[in-house]
């Protein structure tokens, strides 16, 4: 489904690198510039809001060319399941987690009540 760039939420502590790695975001919003198409952001929707957890530098290439909306796969949930996903994407696909981006996921891991009780 297509969803407005402004619906998307994306400052919920939903991403899970370190930051965002602009060399990456213009490649894509090149790419998206020659009509490349890239899979849909991932996005979690509880009845009112759209947060992302997973697509952040496609989002931000997508910003960049003043696109107003963006391919998306929408599930229904929380902002805890949004959280949950991000925490394990970019293991297999995207820019490869740096250790910079590892650490700051577990730590993030580490302070959420539920998973920090897990050894």
């Amino acid at each position: 489904m297509k969803l407005k760039l402004e619906q998307i939420i994306i400052d919920k502590g939903t991403q899970t690198r370190d930051e965002i790695d602009q060399k990456t975001v213009t490649e894509y919003a090149e790419a998206l510039m020659n009509k490349e198409v890239f899979p849909p952001v991932i996005v979690f929707h509880d009845g009112i809001n759209y947060y992302l957890a997973d697509g952040f530098h496609r989002y931000f290439a997508n910003k960049q060319v003043k696109s107003t909306y963006i391919e998306a796969d929408v599930t229904n949930g929380t902002l805890r399941n949004a959280l949950e996903y991000a925490l394990g994407t970019n293991d297999k696909h995207g820019l490869k987690r740096s250790i910079k981006d590892k650490r700051k996921a577990v730590l993030i891991a580490l302070d959420d009540i539920e998973y920090g009780s897990i050894s």
